[in-house]
């Protein structure tokens, strides 16, 4: 559940780089 976000959000963040 949550606890998933901030390490989706990290890779998000990565892929937009």
């Amino acid at each position: 559940g949550n606890s998933l976000q901030p390490k989706t959000l990290k890779i998000i963040a990565l892929c937009l780089q």
